[in-house]
């Protein structure tokens, strides 16, 4: 099984709950333990205001959203920070401050820990050229996150194309949402 940990400046809360937070930086981490691959901890810090924020709704106050994987891997669901343009595999400035952020306060703490990033397009154009769209854009996450000093031996990336949408692809916005790349981030050492 896995037992997941939820910190907000090293207090735990219960997943789920609602909290009030002063308004400032505020540290969140998120302790994964599964007895195959070990304990992983996400740690990002999160700027809010004052008032209710739902624990773990940070796509909507910070880069990405932590979501524990029943195998104890991390998944990391980057909000409309890390997405692309129709058709294209070009990451822009928005997506490149967003993996600045997450290679800062996320990766460099697990430089060994194992990278899968996950490429989705929206269904507009064949699904064969959506599968090698999804993958250009995997890899030029991967590409970036190489040259900023990650181990290329630490990160697989995996193409998807249209076959998982994140919403219906019935709408303008609803397709943009769904070109996007996710990070599942896992403490089992690379293949």
């Amino acid at each position: 099984g896995t037992d997941v940990v939820l910190l907000i400046d090293g207090l735990v809360v219960v997943i789920g709950d609602t909290v009030t937070l002063n308004a400032g930086i505020h540290r969140i981490e998120v302790r994964s333990t599964h007895a195959a691959q070990g304990t992983l901890t996400a740690s990002l810090r999160m700027a809010v205001g004052d008032g209710p924020a739902r624990v773990l709704d940070m796509a909507r106050y910070g880069v990405a959203q932590v979501v524990a994987e029943p195998d104890g891997a991390l998944r990391l669901v980057v909000g409309e920070s890390l997405l692309f343009d129709a058709g294209s595999d070009s990451l822009n400035a928005v997506s490149t401050r967003t993996l600045q952020v997450l290679n800062e306060q996320l990766f460099v703490f697990h430089p060994r820990a194992t990278l899968q990033i996950e490429g989705h397009t929206d269904d507009v154009g064949s699904a064969s050229r959506n599968v090698e769209l999804s993958r250009a854009r995997a890899s030029h996450v991967r590409d970036w996150l190489v040259a900023q000093g990650r181990l290329a031996s630490t990160i697989r990336v995996e193409a998807f194309g249209e076959r998982s949408p994140r919403v219906p692809n019935t709408s303008a916005e609803n397709r943009a949402q769904n070109r996007r790349v996710e990070l599942l981030l896992s403490s089992a050492a690379a293949p």
